[in-house]
């Protein structure tokens, strides 16, 4: 029986390694339902393990698609600001377009780039969210513009300057004038026109300002054979019309409709809450609130008041479930509701019922944005009630955690991505408020959690910027060195994936001292196990294997399935390095069989690769393409663009040692459209390196000497020490090969960064849509 002889032969290689031939010969990996649900067949059935684990990645769970917000019902009385917005148009600009909360800025805005878009080559509309920064801002830029996220400021202005843009910003952040690429574009737009939203802008130089008022008001006396004249009434009436498709306008409520307008200021927003409430409650309703509102016209906003009067006909239990439900600040379903607010169900159905709820889908619910604003600035003026369902949120969070990491971690990860991209804002608001008030239980639940987030997703900026917020914590107790450690390890694995290594190695020895003092047996073999993976990158193996011997040790004491395959698969690129190839492969075959047995994909495709390059190094060319096809093809389906670099450099490789030059070229070429969707540096200087191997064979010397240059250029902390060593020994053997050539060292790094993106941009150019 297949699975008797995984267990029965864990320690032996050459039984797994028949195994796996026979799995890769019939494409399969067998496993048992109770235990082996990880792949069907392999890569055959591949399409329906995607079904399975999700189509993950950026472009399914995070990925924002810049298109224009949906177009509105009935647009009318803005015809003037419509036509001045078309005559801006015309040249490169930065506009700002300011006004009042709901007063239509952005359905104006939209409404122009619909009728306009054949000015522009591309249309970009970004809705901003609390949570955005210029760096989220810049990375969204340049995956909407098919650039290189590895991109430099100057590259993308480089690219803007021949591209015909339309891009509308609306609220971006506060911060956006600090960011360097933004105050550069904002101040010299290029070939561009900017649009930024906002209900108050900060000034910015050399823009035009557009602010926007409410519609034209009707006339106090407008009578009912004037009312199509009014835009006012035209759009009550459209909105109305969507919850109650049988109203009219009739002289039996001409006059009612008028004070609406004119109350509401004009307001598209307001317009939209007062239809719904006189579609609801009907006219009588209406008439007692405005007959409120006229008897005190000064004291709020149209649009707060007709949420005030909204909720005052509540039970002042049911405001404050409302306030409760206010500190969600996205979805949130039934059960976290109770868990928080103690809401029941049928509660909540009735808040949708009545407006103050939205419902994306069956069971899933949202409160209405102005309604959260106005329920927040409400607890400010009873903070004991904000703590007490702060503390009941966060309570909420630490026990879904480990539920929704587990899912994480094996083959149910799809539903572990979405439902954490669903809740991102609330889960950074905890993190921030687990921080200021030194809730480290609430730390160490989050931290494994957002690391694997962030880790799947290759948003390897945004996990380092997440846990350095936690950094300077004090460690004067058990918990909070535990806590401590969980971050600092994971804020080193961040740094390692963006090349920083020195920083690494620093705070994982910070973790690994706290993980020590307060004896985690799980954190002390994370911190060894990436201990080893830096010390392997800099070549220092002895001290590698060190650290993983004792990572082995430890966890013969406390067994961790998932963590034994990650530290056999470290084990094995060490191995692989030293060129011990059969402790290698026995090593790769031992973390193959733990991945499966833990039912986690992106592990096994993982191990595939590596086993790949044992195979390859040993001259089993068949058996490592099979591996490396395998691999890339799970990566593939996963949307895991990272992870799927290996295989596709890999196979390159592979095509070069058998002289097959044109399936190194499609292989290189579809891992460098690849790269542009990621941000990882040490990934790029390996891309480089395998591609300058390849021009060289292809005669194009110069442009391999300008990669080689580029890597041999940085600092070793920084470069793989592999690739570091290939490069200079590469440009050696070029002198000396093509004594003609000029090799010029004296070249700045960043002059040598912008010829090898050209020679990368040049022999590999993106896919045209």
């Amino acid at each position: 029986m297949t699975t008797f002889l995984l267990e029965k032969s864990a320690g032996c290689p050459v039984l797994l390694e028949h195994w796996l031939h026979l799995c890769l010969d019939k494409h399969l990996f067998v496993f048992e339902q109770s235990r082996w649900r990880l792949i069907h067949t392999l890569p055959a059935n591949l399409v329906h393990l995607a079904h399975r684990v999700g189509e993950r990645g950026p472009s399914a769970a995070s990925q924002r698609t810049p298109a224009l917000p949906p177009s509105p019902p009935l647009f009318v009385g803005r015809e003037a600001e419509l036509a001045h917005l078309q005559s801006l148009f015309q040249q490169p600009t930065v506009i700002a377009v300011s006004g009042a909360v709901g007063s239509g800025k952005t359905t104006l805005v939209a409404q122009a780039a619909r009728e306009n878009a054949h000015m522009f080559d591309q249309v970009l509309f970004f809705l901003c969210e609390p949570t955005e920064t210029p760096e989220t801002l810049f990375a969204s830029l340049c995956a909407a513009l098919g650039a290189p996220s590895i991109a430099f400021f100057d590259d993308i202005q480089t690219l803007l300057r021949h591209t015909r843009l339309l891009l509308i910003l609306d609220t971006p952040p506060a911060s956006l004038e600090e960011h360097a690429f933004w105050r550069q574009l904002l101040h010299r737009p290029l070939n561009s026109v900017i649009v930024v939203i906002g209900a108050d802008l900060p000034h910015i130089a050399w823009r035009v300002d557009i602010e926007m008022q409410g519609l034209p008001l009707p006339a106090v006396h407008t009578s009912f054979e004037q009312w199509r004249h009014e835009p006012c009434l035209w759009l009550l009436r459209s909105l109305i019309q969507q919850v109650e498709p049988t109203f009219e306008i009739t002289p039996s409520n001409i006059a009612l409709l008028v004070q609406i307008a004119r109350l509401m200021d004009g307001i598209p927003l307001a317009f939209e809450a007062a239809a719904t409430l006189l579609a609801k409650h009907g006219v009588h309703f209406l008439e007692t609130w405005v007959e409120q509102l006229l008897d005190h016209p000064q004291e709020m906003s149209p649009l707060t008041s007709i949420q005030m009067h909204m909720l005052n006909r509540l039970t002042l239990q049911e405001q404050t479930t409302l306030q409760g439900l206010a500190l969600f600040n996205g979805v949130f379903d039934h059960r976290a509701a109770r868990h928080v607010v103690g809401v029941s169900p049928f509660l909540l159905e009735a808040f949708y019922r009545e407006s103050f709820l939205q419902r994306p889908s069956p069971g899933v619910y949202e409160l209405k944005p102005f309604l959260r604003l106005l329920l927040r600035r409400r607890f400010h003026q009873t903070p004991e009630k904000w703590l007490h369902f702060q503390q009941a949120l966060v309570q909420f969070y630490i026990n879904k955690a480990p539920l929704r990491l587990h899912d994480m971690r094996t083959s149910a990860y799809r539903s572990g991505l979405a439902w954490v991209q669903h809740r991102l804002t609330d889960i950074e608001q905890i993190w921030a408020f687990a921080i200021e008030t030194a809730q480290y239980e609430a730390l160490i639940a989050l931290g494994d959690l957002m690391y694997f987030y962030f880790d799947y997703l290759n948003h390897f900026a945004k996990g380092r910027a997440f846990f350095a917020k936690a950094l300077l914590l004090p460690a004067e107790t058990p918990i909070a060195r535990q806590a401590l450690s969980v971050v600092h390890a994971r804020y080193a694995i961040f740094c390692r994936r963006l090349g920083l290594y020195e920083t690494s190695e620093q705070h994982l020895h910070t973790a690994l001292e706290f993980a020590r003092q307060t004896q985690s047996v799980r954190e002390q073999v994370f911190c060894l196990n990436h201990l080893g993976y830096v010390c392997m990158r800099r070549g220092t193996y002895d001290e590698a294997l060190a650290y993983l011997e004792e990572a082995k040790r430890l966890l013969s004491l406390e067994p961790d399935r998932h963590l034994q395959g990650v530290v056999f698969n470290t084990l094995g690129m060490v191995f692989e390095s030293m060129q011990r190839y059969e402790q290698a492969q026995w090593a790769f075959l031992r973390s193959l069989a733990l991945f499966c047995r833990h039912e986690d994909v992106r592990g096994v495709a993982f191990a595939l690769n590596n086993l790949g390059i044992v195979k390859e190094m040993v001259g089993d060319y068949d058996l490592a393409e099979q591996c490396y096809r395998n691999s890339e093809t799970i990566f593939a389906q996963l949307g895991d663009h990272w992870g799927r670099q290996l295989p596709l450099l890999n196979l390159g490789d592979l095509a070069i040692a058998r002289n097959q030059l044109e399936e190194a070229r499609r292989a290189y070429g579809e891992a460098v459209r690849s790269i542009r969707k990621f941000v990882n540096m040490p990934r790029l200087y390996s891309l480089m390196s395998c591609v300058a191997a390849l021009l060289e064979k292809e005669g194009y010397i110069e442009d391999a000497i300008t990669l080689h240059l580029f890597i041999a250029s940085q600092p070793p902390t920084v470069v793989d020490a592999t690739h570091h060593a290939r490069s200079r020994q590469a440009l050696r053997a070029l002198s000396q090969k093509c004594p003609t050539v000029h090799i010029d060292t004296s070249k700045s790094p960043a002059v040598l960064r912008l010829e090898a993106l050209y020679v990368l941009t040049n022999r590999f150019p993106p896919e045209q849509k």
